[in-house]
């Protein structure tokens, strides 16, 4: 079978008035490339710099170039009678067909193929399926994309290495694959049945309910140390080449002993500290020695990932062999066998539904552990996925992942603080003896996370529609039923009595939200009573008790239980007293309810502390002002059991620098704080000093701020917005000589902001919870006063966490600046001060500033 891959390039995106400016054609026998064709097409419409700064091309280089009719023969003879082919084929063919018809000629291919769907199915992990992030990751050579033939050739050999791995799959599964993609809009069947036709390769995979599956195996080796601990940790450090710290060994010493006499050990190591690569070498000693499962537990992925693949690799280095790590996650978070065979049965059918299925198949062969998050699914796929999930209740399913208790030796497992608390105390206390969590100040904000339920008038209509479509579970499975039946007088509920209740329950549900939704000028207002939910109780306990008595099927039951027990929580929690909120929205239809159904204490007490045999807990920021009043109910009845190390002496490495000619920070009006703080940032750069990070609470204000900057700076601007990602944000700021980054505070902790060149941090405000955060809410039926005891603790924190990312080493030096004054001027300015006394604190004007940072840099060069 031969195949046309097109692509082409064109002044816009309206067919009826854009032009064509290239095209580029592949040709494919089989799996072969066979030829290829390139032009330029010439347009008398001037090429739009947009365009002309995507692709390359310019008037000039198809100012001499053929028209399309000129070239039209050519194109006509290379793509008749063979599939068509394109990545996002309805632009390329749709643009093409329109000037074929201009013409006069009718072009219509047979068969058509859409490489987008394509290598969805056959790469349903990958993290774009834009051509150019694509081909990187399949490492396909691209380096002129928007090129037409540049463009054509990389989806030509992409389209190759898809037909070589479909071509190694087992012959089930290409015939299932084939069958589902018979019924898609585009031919990919046709692409799939030589394969399928031509299939000698004896399959390996073992077969459960049909499908062929690939079982992740974890092939972790016992540790075997035959040294103390303390040569353990010297070897560390010298293989490494790293320098020797009393105080770190005497860190991973504490920890050690905690696990060995079963206690709990809290710790302040303020950063420098080394604790990362501490409490993973006194864990990776006590594996060795005691042979019990340890788990270890940070706040973010970033952090999972500098633990893995770096503090991990010097331990390896001195071990000679791989630290027995796995990073673990909920069974919720993976598939199963007996889950894909649920979805395959089931009889809805478009085209997102049809795509899913065809990924499931090919991710049931991936080997990478069977983690739905590797999935690249959005839109109707994964609302899809989803809602098939919530109905699914397997037992003793085949999951893709290796539980820890089939690992046959001793693990670390690492894992992040929304799992453990997720988890219960029935899950990972089961397989591991020890725990250990880093950064535990955070613990207290993730578990406040699991405090509550919510139900979005989107969700809940949702699962609504379900019942109510003559599509959905319930008419679908009662259209079945009635075919069964001689006649209508053996059905104990009628059609219409079934679809009048339930169009009640959506009225009615409709009329709840508008109810609850009403008060929207609150970003979240309380609610105690509502008029209509009885009502809305007692008409789905009816249809409840309707599609009971018809016995529909195991779905449908599952379904209609879901639906009455949102009502049911909802009823039993305001009755109860239970703090019920609403988040109101632009209207009705976005507004979503809150439920908090657990206390913090209870949380800690039930999923944490009494269900290891250790606790260690670590954090750079534990204590404020003396005390850990602020983590109760975390942790403030255990004062006692704290331990403090403070290896790195701040005052004469960092200068705390605040602005007394800073005007005051307004919420609504804040222009002119605006103007001043980028006079600063201007003004440090034309010094010629070389990075600065700056940290903000919110994407607005980083938008103003770079209106401000991007004309008047020289050096690299980099800008954190809702769709970056921070740590690959972080690494290019770091491989910078020269750049400011302006960042949230995804940047306060957990970051490692490295330059060999004198550091600056600015704080643009203090980091307040904004007013309009639920945590606030949440927080104040545990709290007596949630401002003094939450909301300020938290800021004072963060501005400590902020500030750590100045001293990461010995050698480190540099300047806080915080642009907030409120941090010593305002009344609450005493919850501040033990942040200060580490610093050398310093007041004054820009001038001031700037002739501090050039005296503390000369200082610093002699």
């Amino acid at each position: 079978m031969q195949y046309a891959v097109v692509d082409i390039e064109t002044t816009g995106n309206n067919m009826a008035v854009d032009d064509i400016i290239q095209i580029g054609i592949v040709i494919m026998d089989d799996r072969t490339i066979i030829d290829r064709y390139d032009s330029y097409v010439y347009t008398d419409q001037p090429i739009p710099p947009f365009i002309e700064s995507l692709t390359g091309i310019t008037d000039d280089m198809v100012s001499q170039a053929p028209t399309f009719r000129e070239i039209m023969p050519d194109v006509l003879a290379l793509l008749q009678d063979k599939v068509f082919v394109a990545h996002n084929i309805h632009f390329d063919l749709n643009f093409l067909t329109g000037l074929f018809d201009k013409a006069g000629i009718h072009f219509q291919p047979r068969h058509c193929i859409d490489t987008v769907d394509l290598f969805k199915i056959v790469y349903p992990d990958a993290e774009s399926y834009q051509l150019s992030a694509l081909a990187q990751t399949l490492d396909i050579q691209l380096d002129d994309a928007h090129s037409a033939i540049a463009d054509a050739q990389a989806t030509a050999e992409i389209m190759q290495l898809a037909l070589a791995k479909l071509a190694a799959f087992p012959k089930e599964t290409l015939i299932q694959i084939y069958h589902l993609a018979k019924k898609m809009r585009n031919d990919i069947d046709k692409l799939l049945f030589p394969l399928i036709e031509r299939h000698q390769t004896v399959s390996h995979f073992p077969v459960l309910k049909g499908l062929a599956y690939h079982l992740t195996t974890i092939d972790a080796q016992k540790v075997t140390i035959d040294e103390s601990l303390e040569a353990f940790y010297r070897r560390i450090i010298e293989v490494n080449e790293l320098h020797f710290r009393q105080e770190q060994l005497y860190l991973t010493e504490l920890i050690y002993e905690t696990m060995l006499t079963d206690n709990m050990q809290l710790i302040e190591a303020e950063v420098g500290s080394g604790k990362s690569l501490a409490y993973l070498t006194a864990a990776t000693y006590y594996l060795a020695q005691h042979g019990e499962n340890i788990l270890l537990t940070t706040a973010t992925k970033a952090l999972q990932q500098q633990l893995i693949q770096s503090d991990a690799v010097l331990i390896e280095k001195a071990l000679g062999q791989p630290v027995p790590l796995i990073l673990l996650k909920s069974k919720r978070n993976y598939i199963s066998v007996e889950f894909v065979k649920f979805l395959l049965d089931d009889t809805k059918e478009n085209h997102d539904i049809l795509l899913l299925k065809m990924q499931l198949l090919v991710f049931l062969l991936a080997g990478q552990s069977g983690d739905i998050s590797q999935l690249n699914i959005n839109g109707g796929r994964k609302i899809y996925l989803d809602l098939m999930r919530t109905l699914y209740k397997g037992r003793q399913d085949t999951y893709l992942y290796q539980d820890v208790r089939k690992i046959n030796v001793p693990v670390l497992g690492v894992t992040n603080h929304a799992h453990l608390l997720h988890s219960g105390k029935e899950g990972f206390p089961g397989q591991f003896s020890h725990l250990i969590i880093d950064e535990g100040h955070q613990l207290q904000e993730v578990a406040l996370e699991h405090t509550y339920v919510s139900w979005s008038y989107q969700a809940v209509k949702y699962h609504l529609s379900q019942l109510a479509k003559e599509e959905g579970l319930v008419f679908s499975a009662y259209q079945q039923l009635n075919q069964s039946k001689r006649s209508l007088d053996e059905l104990a509920v009628s059609h219409f009595e079934l679809k009048a209740v339930i169009q009640e329950v959506e009225q009615l549900n409709d009329q709840f939200f508008q109810e609850i939704a009403l008060d929207s000028s609150s970003p979240f207002v309380r609610l105690r009573t509502s008029a209509v939910l009885p009502q809305l109780l007692h008409k789905i306990m009816a249809f409840k008790a309707m599609t009971d008595q018809l016995d529909l099927n195991r779905m449908v039951n599952r379904e209609v239980n879901f639906v009455h027990q949102i009502y049911q929580q909802i009823t039993t929690a305001l009755t109860g007293g239970k703090l019920v909120f609403v988040q109101p929205g632009r209207n009705y239809t976005a507004a979503t309810l809150f439920i908090k159904d657990k206390k913090l204490g209870d949380i800690f007490s039930t999923q944490l502390f009494s269900h290891f045999d250790s606790l260690t807990l670590l954090s750079g920021s534990l204590m404020l002002n003396q005390s850990l009043r602020h983590l109760n109910p975390l942790l403030d009845m255990h004062q006692d059991n704290i331990t403090l190390f403070a290896p790195v002496a701040r005052q004469d490495k960092v200068t705390f620098f605040i602005p007394h000619d800073m005007p005051e920070f307004h919420y609504q009006d804040h222009e002119a704080y605006i103007e001043q703080l980028s006079l600063y940032i201007s003004s440090y750069f034309a010094t010629e000093h070389k990075k600065m990070l700056v940290l903000f609470n919110n994407y607005q204000m980083i938008s103003e701020v770079e209106s401000y900057l991007k004309d008047v700076l020289e050096t690299t601007l980099l800008v954190q917005t809702p769709q970056s990602n921070a740590h690959k944000l972080l690494l290019q700021f770091n491989q910078l000589d020269s750049a400011v980054l302006l960042g949230t505070q995804a940047f306060y902790e957990g970051m490692d902001y490295q330059s060999d060149a004198f550091k600056c941090v600015m704080i643009v405000t203090l980091p307040f919870i904004h007013p309009s955060d639920r945590r606030i809410l949440l927080m104040k039926d545990e709290l007596a006063d949630s401002f003094n005891d939450y909301q300020l603790p938290y800021a004072a924190t963060k501005i400590r966490q902020a500030a750590g990312r100045l001293i990461r080493r010995e050698e480190d030096r540099g300047i806080i600046l915080c642009m907030d004054k409120r941090i010593v001027e305002a009344s609450y300015h005493h919850i501040f001060d033990s942040v200060l006394a580490k610093y050398d604190v310093t007041r004054g004007d820009v001038t001031d500033f700037l002739s501090l940072v050039t005296k503390k840099e000369a200082a610093d060069k002699k």
